[in-house]
């Protein structure tokens, strides 16, 4: 007999605003993949940009050789400027609250020095249920793993 599987836990994190922003921004933390998960003190903390443009999450090259990432594959990347071939990076990568993505693939960008070191792109933000709302002059931001039920603004309107 098959023994039940459990629901995984939920995990979710709120970011608030004092007035409208216009990116969302969080601190993530960061580690070389394939290695036992370290002890907090032993991760680098970057800041990290939320984008809904981006298909898949990334590393700026200040951070990768900060850390002496070595690259595990080249990728074409269409980007405002043109398709680049950039380096690709396995990382462990924890988000705010005990959110973490274990042996995830990171693509290279150039940093641009407005200290965003980390992009997170749609391949995490479609793992769980993403909320951006703006009430009162304050921007409200809360992501929380796994997706527990569709939020539909329409229907709780009627």
């Amino acid at each position: 007999m098959d023994s039940p599987k459990l629901a995984p836990p939920t995990i979710a994190f709120t970011i608030p605003h004092k007035s409208i922003v216009e990116a969302i921004y969080t601190t993530a933390k960061i580690s070389l993949a394939f290695e036992q998960v370290p002890d907090d003190e032993l991760l680098t903390t970057a800041l990290a940009l939320w984008d809904t443009g981006a298909t898949h999450s990334c590393i700026s090259d200040r951070l990768a050789r900060q850390l002496a990432l070595e690259a595990v594959d080249y990728v074409h990347v269409a980007t405002a400027s043109g398709i680049e071939h950039v380096p690709t990076y396995f990382t462990h990568l924890f988000l705010p609250n005990g959110l973490k993505f274990l042996n995830w693939e990171l693509m290279q960008f150039q940093y641009t020095g407005d200290e965003s070191d980390l992009i997170i792109g749609m391949d995490i933000i479609t793992k769980g249920d993403f909320s951006i709302t703006n009430l009162n002059g304050q921007t409200l931001c809360s992501f929380r793993l796994p997706s527990l039920h569709a939020l539909d603004y329409e229907k709780l309107l009627i």
